[in-house]
């Protein structure tokens, strides 16, 4: 390192926010005391001296790692829920969009909102109201994928994103959702009671810039609002429109659901990204799965019809 030494290394990292909680080992031959010290006070977790076993090393690196995944989990996850915090979800979805643009993929998010929660604290306490978003978070950790985003966006709203989803897929899920939820019973001090949510819908590529896909999406929400509530509205002044939906509308019995989505099941990642290229170019919907243990348990929310199998990783 003949242009930055690892203390200057450290300092310029540990200015860097999302670098705040990655543990950062120092291994050396250094046996000064003060500059170990010196190095520990600009942010390092640990100083190792040369020689080391491997053992020595796998087990101090271990458990650095281990702990800096909880620190991390503690940090961008909501404590009431377990979903991702506002500020995490909102880096994430980011990610997601990026990744939508990159690959020519459709992104769908969803904000929903519980319909009269306020009153709901009035009436049944803080307490209840807690149980009821808990609620609602375990729903949507059931019903949606692992690959999908969800968090707690403030008080008793939360944000969805649909990687490689459509609108149509989309609305007909967020829907589906909304009515489980509604037929959940939830019991207070004043007895048995039910809660409902609206929720609105936008994506990629009607919206093309990030921050427009969010303001379409809690226009919509607001829509849903005005309407009465318990209910989803999608979006549709992006600069393409949904077939079969009429602008500012619920979900329509008669739009017809995407002809093709796709489930590729494949350890090959050469083969996964060619396969992505190939469906994307075609406008057709798919999930990726690289491990086929894992077809096994997996439920789709959204039933594939069409199946891709690298049939040599499932011989024998």
């Amino acid at each position: 390192m003949p242009l930055c030494n690892g203390k200057e290394l450290v300092s310029i990292i540990r200015q860097q926010d999302r670098y705040v909680a990655i543990p950062i080992v120092f291994l050396s031959a250094e046996t000064n005391r003060q500059q170990r010290q010196s190095a520990l006070s600009l942010g390092a977790d640990d100083f190792l001296t040369k020689p080391i076993g491997p053992s020595e090393l796998v087990a101090a690196i271990s458990a650095r790692a281990t702990r800096a995944r909880h620190i991390r989990r503690f940090l961008i996850r909501d404590s009431l829920t377990g979903l991702l915090n506002h500020q995490a979800v909102e880096e994430e979805l980011a990610r997601e969009f990026a990744r939508a643009e990159r690959l020519n993929q459709p992104l769908a998010i969803a904000i929903i909102d519980l319909d009269h929660f306020k009153r709901i604290n009035d009436s049944h306490g803080h307490v209840v109201g807690d149980h009821v978003l808990r609620s609602l978070a375990r729903l949507l950790q059931q019903r949606l994928r692992k690959s999908d985003l969800m968090g707690r966006h403030g008080g008793e709203e939360f944000l969805v994103a649909l990687p490689n989803t459509s609108l149509v897929e989309a609305l007909t899920l967020i829907d589906t959702v909304r009515s489980s939820f509604a037929a959940l019973h939830h019991y207070g001090p004043a007895g048995m009671f039910g809660v409902t949510f609206s929720a609105g819908i936008a994506g990629y590529p009607q919206h093309r810039s990030l921050i427009g896909m969010m303001q379409a999406a809690d226009q919509a929400l607001y829509q849903a609002k005005r309407e009465g509530r318990n209910r989803v509205v999608v979006d549709t002044t992006g600069q393409e429109s949904v077939p079969g939906v009429k602008e500012g509308s619920e979900i329509p019995s008669t739009v017809p659901v995407p002809t093709w989505r796709t489930l590729v099941i494949s350890a090959n990642g050469i083969q996964r990204r060619l396969l992505r290229q190939a469906l994307g170019a075609h406008g057709l919907m798919y999930d990726m799965i690289d491990n086929v243990e894992r077809v096994l348990t997996y439920e789709a929310p959204i039933p594939p019809n069409l199946l891709l199998v690298d049939m040599t990783q499932i011989e024998g």
